[in-house]
């Protein structure tokens, strides 16, 4: 019979609802607004499906009394919100579409193709690890994203917004009003509450710059960070589920998760740190570059083994399934999962043969035969490798190309470098916009609470060799020898090349206007704030 699509299913939302897609973050972005502005629902529109063009949009601005002078140029009105405004698929091509708007206001998911602007489950996996824990957290977003529309009307209430933001609330406007659905986004608590906690205290200093930068600029810094931590994410869920089936047991730390975002070390006590020698030049071949080229081959492995312990994981909690087991979250399930595994459980060796007898159909499979002798002590074995036999290259560029995509290559709000073609190594580089949207996060500290319990913060000036130690302790990205602990014996052309590196480093952060060295002194290297926030 072969492999069935049950059997090939290497996925279950309870585990990571993300699914094995490339992402693209503004997309993201919109499905995650239409969360937000539900409390987690699906919204019902009660205009059914709508195919929108930019023609469509175009015509709208040109006949809306809004607009004066519009309806005298309309190619040009058209050409101006392709460049500027909307997210298009397949931009340039005869099958070009319309995606989305850009997600600078709330209700830009409004004007959306949902066929085109796919989130393949990011946006709900955004949304909880936001409100995990009974955090308040959306409805402190939802209020600054819905700025600028009447709560009754769910439209346009004037008052001074930027260009942009007033574009698409207009847009959004001509959609009426839509409702909250039964359909709400998962129930499943994330595996890796310390992520959450860590994006959640990061926004939250986001949402402290919301009166004194542009709303377009704020959403740029938002996309940056949900794409960081959701990369984070999934590689911290590879290391907790590869230590998991190794052990064959939940981790200790991870029952009770010791992640505090508000300490000098958050990860301090995580068993699951990450690290990530970053290259701060530009230029290929150099010895920096081959050192990033190695640490990012190590985390793409990683994500290659990630699929073989997903697999295995899926294949116990389906065991599971079939026996009616009903546990009262993720991960109690997964305890017990873990547990038959470890005992041996009869059922389960009863379940894997009859699942590896099928596989090997009639007439039996030559490989898949191989395969039942290779593991015939360890039935559970047998089963996973004969379906891996038959997809995990599949399934391998899948997860690669996950994980890729949230680190963004493409952008300047990623953290990975590619080369033209798939064969060209790759390294981890923290670019222009993400660089600057780290260092806004950093350079603000505690400052109290307000009426509310809410933290609030301050800018305040930062030294660089703390600047370097805060980007390794919540993030993992190495930049100096200070910050790698490896466990790599550094030769002295590794050292000479870290060093060179933090002075790329330097350069970087002058080069964005946070920096400058008025002399070699060690504490009048300073990272000093752009905006001014929270100061008597």
């Amino acid at each position: 019979m072969g492999v069935s699509k049950e059997d090939r299913t290497v996925r279950l939302d309870r585990v990571m609802v993300i699914d094995t897609k490339t992402m693209d973050l503004d997309r993201v972005l919109i499905n995650l607004f239409m969360l937000l502005k539900h409390s987690g629902s699906y919204p019902v529109s009660r205009t059914g499906i709508v195919d929108r063009t930019p023609k469509m949009l175009a015509d709208r601005m040109c006949s809306a009394p809004n607009f004066v002078g519009f309806a005298e140029h309309p190619d040009v009105v058209q050409s101006w919100l392709e460049a500027d405004f909307l997210d298009l698929v397949n931009r340039g091509r005869e099958n070009e579409a319309l995606a989305a708007p850009r997600p600078v206001h709330l209700n830009a998911y409004k004007v959306r193709n949902a066929r085109h602007c796919k989130d393949y489950g990011a946006a709900p996996q955004l949304y909880r690890l936001l409100s995990d824990e009974n955090d308040k957290l959306p409805e402190r977003l939802r209020g600054f994203l819905i700025e600028g529309c009447d709560p009754t009307t769910d439209t346009f209430q004037g008052g001074a917004v930027d260009l942009e933001t007033l574009v698409v609330l207009r847009l959004a406007d001509r959609e009426g009003r839509d409702q909250p659905g039964p359909e709400r986004a998962m129930p499943h608590a994330p595996l890796c509450p310390g992520q959450g906690r860590l994006l959640r205290n990061d926004i939250r200093r986001l949402l402290r710059y919301s009166m004194v930068i542009p709303r377009p600029v704020w959403v740029e810094y938002f996309k940056t960070l949900c794409g960081l931590h959701l990369a984070l994410y999934v590689r911290r869920l590879a290391s907790q589920i590869h230590a998991w089936m190794g052990d064959r047991s939940v981790t200790l730390a991870c029952r009770q998760c010791p992640v505090d975002p508000t300490a000098d070390e958050p990860l301090a006590d995580c068993p699951f740190d990450l690290e990530f020698a970053v290259d701060m030049g530009d230029r290929l071949g150099t010895h920096m570059a081959m050192i990033s080229q190695a640490s990012a081959e190590r985390h793409f492995a990683a994500m290659a083994e990630f699929v073989r312990d997903m697999m295995g994981l899926t294949k116990l909690i389906q065991f599971l399934d079939s026996t009616g087991y009903r546990a009262p979250n993720t991960l109690s399930l997964i305890d017990q999962a873990l547990h038959v595994y470890a005992t041996d459980d009869r059922d389960l060796r009863g379940y894997c043969w009859a699942k590896l007898n099928t596989i090997i159909g009639s007439p039996p499979d030559s490989r898949m035969e191989r395969v039942r002798d290779d593991f015939r002590d360890d039935p559970f074995r047998a089963y996973v490798e004969a379906i891996l036999l038959e997809c995990y290259s599949f399934h391998r560029g899948r997860f690669r190309e996950l994980f890729s995509s949230l680190l963004s290559p493409k952008h300047d709000t990623g953290m990975l470098v590619s080369g033209r073609t798939w064969r060209s190594p790759i390294r981890f580089h923290v670019k222009t916009r993400l660089l600057e949207t780290l260092v806004q996060i950093a350079v603000l500290r505690p400052a109290g609470q307000d009426a509310a319990g809410q933290p609030l913060f301050k800018s305040e000036p930062m030294l660089v060799s703390d600047l370097l130690n805060w980007l390794r302790r919540r993030y993992g990205i190495g930049v100096g020898a200070a910050q790698l602990s490896d466990g790599i014996v550094r030769s002295p052309a590794d050292l000479r090349a870290l060093r060179e590196n933090e002075e790329s480093f330097k350069e970087r952060l002058r080069e964005i206007g946070f920096y400058t060295d008025l002399s070699d002194a060690y504490n009048a290297q300073r990272v000093s704030p752009r905006y001014r926030v929270g100061e008597q």
